[in-house]
């Protein structure tokens, strides 16, 4: 789907330019997962999260 890549070219009417504006328009796609009942930090705590040094590591390069 070009609309999804690359866009599809277009143009708007401007206000503070009088007259059209030639662009493209591109359709984003966002997908989130929410979770019906949020963990508790002592359940996250007691796994070991592979992603935890990586987490320590960007930290250290603030």
């Amino acid at each position: 789907m070009e609309i999804l890549t690359q866009g599809m070219p277009c143009r708007v009417m401007t206000t503070r330019q009088q007259g059209w504006r030639w662009g493209k328009i591109r359709l984003k796609i966002e997908l989130q997962f929410i979770p019906d009942e949020p963990t508790t930090d002592n359940s996250s705590k007691s796994h070991d999260n592979p992603l935890d040094e990586i987490r320590r590591i960007s930290e250290l390069d603030k």
